[in-house]
């Protein structure tokens, strides 16, 4: 304390993990015949070096400052380490020095900093009327020296209309209004902005030969920091003692300068560039209405709570040369971002079709038409519902949520449908298939399509990996997402523990509804955590756990 208004704090926290893990292969592995044994670790550390100051002055009777300054230093290091013995010299003794092969590490070291100034403060009226205000400039090592320096701002302002004029009401318990405008920076990984090379097996790695070689990524020494502006308006108003309750907001965001990796000629030597490019806007309602119908002099009181969330997104523009950024992909199925249309469009095969839209077959079998979207993997709204049941000490409850909306492909339809293994493929099995669709007679009129094929011919034409139209679903799920029974202690002797809460928690309990066969829609693939594309899914795990939580 430096003075009766000014305060000092300083801190440094270490965030540490190391990560070991082994893998091995038995003699006559269908991949490894002669076994096989590898070693990776990971270790990663951030610390963070922080000061600040910290004024709390009273300007009147009715008005209140504060107001904070201070920095922070972060430092992150990660470093990576694997090895494999590829083919074993002696049959189950599972180290790198049983290797019949020249064993070459692989490692990786990445460091990042950033150094940061920030403030924030309030003026406050009569403990009503609140302005808020922050800003933050961040120097990161990862962008150009020239660049490397971003500053984002943010104000906020909320008034608490039933201090401010004084309602005293038992049907209005609490009013408040606020808007609020931000702007938010970032940067990138490290060692994106110079020509490296790297060391590596080569191009023919069975030999095991260390090697030297230049990134596929070509180096962009002007990158710029990404950032996103965001405005909202929202309002919380509480009735009846706060047995009932609406919260609304409102926002629009807007994200510019994003960094991408876009693809490149590899006659340049490379397949790929970052840079900044592209905008993406989003606008959309969450709402929140909480109520309590019973609170009984007993003890007993029943609380639901409610929530939605409606996003609306459109992808702006792309860099001046692309029509559409892949953003992943599997087989011929791609999720892109295409300029005036949401984000994370599905875009693949559909299949041949005439003016009126009917799929054409072709010796009774459909056949592959136009490149096309086939969907989009945003829904077109999110919610859930938790009810809560309190009796004395005892607390029963269960939340139950949805995503409504949005498509997905999934693989496990089509290679189940195409290989036979799915339920589906029974249809026909007796007396054949006829495709719903029309075929052309030779004088070039369309009629219904009548020609009998075999389930196997059928299946096999239609869910082959190059038409992913018949893949594609409704992603809509509703899940009974946590159960929750518990008891609470309010003393536990004269320990000094008191809200002793002994809890068993059920989690991803049960899918109530999916129109996805076979499957979770609410699924990823890939490392990178592409959304609307499934393939081999494993089954959803649902957990059970036991929770303890008390205070002193």
């Amino acid at each position: 304390r430096i003075a009766e208004w000014l305060t000092l704090k300083t801190g440094l926290g270490v965030d540490y993990y190391t990560n070991f893990n082994t893998a091995r292969s038995a003699f006559g592995d269908v991949e490894s015949p002669s076994g096989y044994y590898g070693e990776s670790k990971r270790t990663f550390r951030e610390l963070n070096t922080d000061f600040l100051f910290q004024v709390n002055k009273k300007i009147t009777n009715k008005l209140d400052f504060y107001f904070n300054i201070g920095g922070n230093r972060m430092e992150q290091y990660v470093h990576t380490y694997s090895a494999s013995a590829n083919e074993l010299a002696v049959e189950d003794v599972y180290t790198l020095s049983n290797s019949k092969t020249v064993v070459l590490p692989q490692t990786f070291l990445y460091r990042k900093r950033i150094n940061s100034l920030y403030f924030n403060g309030q003026f406050e009226w009569k403990k009503a009327l609140f302005v808020d205000f922050s800003g933050r400039n961040d120097w990161s090592t990862t962008l150009p020296f020239e660049d490397n320096s971003y500053f984002y701002p943010a104000v906020n302002v909320s008034a608490v209309l039933s201090d401010l004029f004084q309602i005293q009401s038992r049907r209005l318990t609490y009013a408040k209004l606020r808007a609020g405008w931000s702007q938010v920076g970032a940067d990138t990984d490290p060692y994106q902005l110079k020509p490296v090379y790297k060391f590596g097996a080569g191009w023919n790695s069975s030999t095991r030969m260390p090697s030297i070689y230049i990134p596929n990524d070509y180096p962009n020494g002007k990158i710029k920091p990404q950032k996103t502006e965001s405005f909202e308006v929202g309002a919380d108003f509480r009735f009846f003692l706060n047995r009932l309750s609406f919260d609304l907001t409102y926002y629009n965001q807007r994200t510019f300068d994003q960094i991408i990796r876009v693809p490149v000629s590899p006659t340049t030597g490379y397949t790929s560039i970052l840079i900044n490019s592209g905008e993406i806007m989003n606008s959309g309602i969450e709402l929140t209405v909480a109520a309590t119908p019973v609170k009984h002099k007993s003890g007993f009181q029943w609380n639901v709570t409610f929530n939605f969330a409606k996003n609306n997104n459109v992808v702006k523009s792309l860099y001046d040369k692309l029509d559409s950024y892949e953003l992943g992909a599997y087989w011929d199925l791609k999720v892109l971002a295409i300029p005036n249309q949401s984000f994370g469009s599905l875009y693949g095969y559909d299949f041949a079709r005439n003016d009126e839209g009917k799929v054409i077959h072709v010796d009774g079998l459909p056949v592959q038409g136009d490149l096309k979207v086939l969907g989009n993997y945003t829904p077109d709204w999110i919610g859930g519902l938790n009810n809560e049941l309190h009796y004395k000490n005892v607390t029963f409850s269960f939340l139950v949520d949805t995503r409504w909306g949005g498509d997905i492909y999934s693989m496990t339809t089509t290679w189940g449908r195409y290989s036979g293994v799915l339920k589906e493929t029974l249809i026909g099995r007796e007396g054949g298939i006829i495709g719903d669709g029309v075929k052309q007679l030779p004088n070039g009129t369309w009629v219904e399509n009548d020609i009998v094929v075999s389930a196997e011919e059928y299946n096999k034409a239609a869910y082959s990996s190059n038409v992913a139209y018949s893949s594609i679903f409704d992603a809509s799920f509703i899940k009974l997402r946590e159960v929750r029974l518990g008891y609470t202690f309010p003393k536990l002797g004269n320990t000094g523990i008191k809200d002793l809460t002994l809890a068993l928690v059920g989690r991803n309990l049960a899918l109530l509804y999916a129109k996805a066969p076979h499957i979770d829609p609410e699924t990823a693939f890939s490392n990178s955590n592409v959304q609307g594309l499934e393939f081999g899914q494993l089954p959803s795990a649902r957990s059970i756990g036991f929770n303890v939580s008390f205070k002193f």
